[in-house]
């Protein structure tokens, strides 16, 4: 889907329109009836979930903001509050637990995805 491999590009509703040789009218329409939210809604959920899943995914160093740019924030304000609304909790907490969790296994910040014990038994 044109939305979700374009999500952390700057898109309009006439974009995606256009994408899909679709009017923007008959493009909204159809997203109502077939997801149950709009177009721009639907884009603004798949960025919320790649940021989370950049969030959780995190070695320690990353940062909210730095991700957030990453994937087409602008307004780190509404940002946070949107991403609250839909996960429970704000950004920088599922940072928090997901760089506590990865120190807990060991995980070496200097090779993400490494852990310390398997960089040394590497050497």
């Amino acid at each position: 889907m044109y939305i979700t491999t374009h999500a952390d590009e700057p898109l309009s509703i006439g974009d995606i329109a256009m994408a899909c040789g679709l009017s923007a009218r008959t493009l909204h329409r159809s997203f109502i009836r077939e997801h149950r939210t709009t177009p721009m809604q639907f884009l603004k959920r798949r960025r919320l979930e790649r940021i989370r899943a950049d969030l959780l995914a995190a070695v320690p160093g990353a940062t909210v903001t730095r991700t957030a740019f990453h994937r087409g924030v602008t307004h780190l304000g509404r940002f946070a509050r949107e991403y609250s609304a839909a996960f429970g909790e704000s950004p920088s907490e599922t940072l928090r637990r997901s760089t506590s969790v990865g120190l807990a296994r060991g995980v070496n910040p200097a090779r993400p995805g490494t852990s310390a014990g398997a960089q040394a038994a590497a050497l």
